[in-house]
This record gives C-alpha cells, sequence and structure tokens, in this order.
C-alpha cells in the first residue's frame, strides 16, 4: 500500500497570530494614516502628553490637518480658548471637511 505525504497545515495558533499581526500592521499603512490613528487614541485618552509629542511628528511629517487638530485638543485641555478659537477659524482648505466639522463642535 503507497501512503501519499502530505504536507500539514499551519497549526491554528500560527494562523490567528499572523492574521492579527497583519490587521495591525498592514504592509500598506503609511506614516500619516499612523499618525491619525494615533492622535485619535491620544484624543479619546484625552492623554495631553502623548499628544504634545505628537505635535512634533505632524510638524515632521508636515501633516498641517493633524498638526491643527492637536493644537486645537491641547488649547481645549489648558483652557486656551484664544488659542482654540484661532484654529478653529482657520481656513477650511487646512484640513479636510470632517475634521473641520470636529473643530467646529469643540
Amino acid at each position: 500500500m503507497h501512503h501519499k505525504t502530505v504536507s500539514r497545515l499551519p497549526h491554528r495558533a500560527d494562523v490567528i497570530m499572523s492574521s492579527n499581526m497583519q490587521s495591525a500592521n498592514p504592509p500598506s499603512i503609511d506614516d500619516q494614516t499612523l499618525l491619525m490613528n494615533e492622535v485619535n487614541e491620544a484624543i479619546y485618552e484625552k492623554n495631553e502628553g502623548k499628544l504634545g509629542e505628537l505635535l512634533h511628528v505632524a510638524v515632521k511629517l508636515n501633516d498641517k490637518p493633524q498638526f491643527l487638530r492637536i493644537q486645537a485638543h491641547l488649547a481645549l485641555y489648558r483652557v486656551q480658548y484664544d488659542a482654540l478659537i484661532h484654529v478653529i477659524r482657520s481656513p477650511a482648505e487646512n484640513f479636510p471637511f470632517v475634521l473641520h466639522k470636529e473643530l467646529h463642535i469643540l
């Protein structure tokens, strides 16, 4: 009787880990998308320190929308309403409509 050699499928845990790693950091994500995700998380957590660090990243990446968004939230946390109003009154072309709407909600 002849037996065929069958390659084994990867262990289920390996498949899950691989799948999770890909979904957590897919190769197509660029620096600006990563920055936006980090900013969203910092805003959600109301983490002023992290937002301050991300402000420098936004400058380095020349990401004006996220820079203004971070400035607005930092001004809000620091009760600097004049600075907040200044950011809100920035021209809408500096950032997408959704972000402009978010700033006006602040």
